[in-house]
């Protein structure tokens, strides 16, 4: 359910009365982690939770502290001394933005506002807006591509289907430039997926497959000869072909669900193809979207809890992919 309610001037006021609420709504949302190992205590194969304390000189007046006693190759014990930043390795990183105004460049940014209208309400410059877009779309593509949950089941039917994302040259011809991607809904969940394929080969869309549906789901789609060994990765497969006709006669099994996906893929990101380096981003946030709408949830709270399993400080640190 979408549940509670969420927009500027609650956060604003949220954060207005003090840093433990919004801090606390954070912890809530997921975003910032209520439990934090102590990362140095970790290389000496100790666990050990560290504990939020006061730290006037900190943007939110707050940093993680441990101060464990633990021995190394079996010396003296020692009192452990590290701390970091109640921001260390979380979204809101080394910025300097106040969380509230992160947290409302969230809540437009799930509502696809203009990144026009983003930077005049939050005063933000045109380049961090972009900046945060980038950040984002890593969360949402961490969730939708990476950390995927995988469609279809035995005896249950995955129409598929390819589209170029690109332009014509003078609106007319073919495609000559784009980006291609092959795309899959699940005929009684709704659920969706698209994927980004710089070329299309057997191989590469095998792998795309195997990663994205389940073993064992009927993958329904047109006559393509990539996918003539599929039976032999545990897939079962009905094809058809659109030129005779749009529905399989024998079975009444079609691919007008995901041609459908695939129009309204193309109206959202009509303007994103164009660098094909961060399309993938694109995507994803349009996956996004259509999960949390398919599952009735609010974008706002399920991007903080996608974004605390991506930046979650008990995770080795890593360099973010630009996406």
């Amino acid at each position: 359910m979408t549940g509670e309610k969420i927009n500027l001037i609650i956060l604003k006021e949220c954060s207005d009365i003090g840093n433990e609420p919004i801090i606390e709504k954070c912890m809530e949302w997921g975003i910032l982690k209520r439990e934090v190992n102590c990362p140095a205590c970790a290389k000496d194969n100790y666990i050990s939770k560290m504990k939020l304390r006061k730290d006037v000189s900190l943007l939110e007046g707050y940093k993680w502290s441990c101060n464990k006693l633990r021995s190394k190759n079996k010396k003296k014990r020692k009192r452990c001394s590290f701390s970091m930043s109640l921001r260390g390795r979380t979204f809101f990183g080394n910025s300097k933005l106040p969380i509230w105004r992160i947290l409302s460049f969230i809540h437009l940014w799930t509502k696809n506002v203009s990144t026009e209208v983003m930077s005049e309400e939050l005063e933000m410059s045109k380049a961090t807006v972009l900046d945060w877009c980038s950040f984002c779309r890593e969360v949402t593509y961490d969730a939708m591509m990476v950390r995927n949950k995988k469609i279809g089941k035995k005896c249950s039917k995955v129409q598929l289907g390819k589209y170029k994302f690109g332009e014509k040259r003078c609106n007319k011809g073919k495609v000559v430039e784009g980006q291609w991607a092959l795309g899959g809904i699940d005929e009684l969940s709704g659920e969706i997926f698209m994927a980004t394929v710089e070329k299309i080969t057997s191989e590469t869309l095998i792998q795309i497959i195997q990663k994205y549906v389940e073993s064992g789901t009927t993958i329904v789609s047109n006559l393509w000869k990539e996918l003539d060994c599929l039976k032999e990765e545990g897939f079962e497969q009905l094809k058809m072909n659109n030129e005779m006709n749009f529905i399989i006669p024998d079975t009444g099994s079609q691919t007008l669900k995901i041609d459908a996906v695939f129009r309204a893929a193309k109206t959202s990101l009509l303007r994103c193809h164009k660098n094909n380096e961060f399309f993938s981003g694109h995507v994803s946030k349009y996956l996004f979207d259509k999960s949390c709408k398919l599952r009735n949830l609010n974008p706002f709270i399920e991007f903080c809890k996608e974004a605390g399993n991506l930046y979650n400080p008990d995770k080795k640190e890593t360099d973010p992919e630009i996406i």
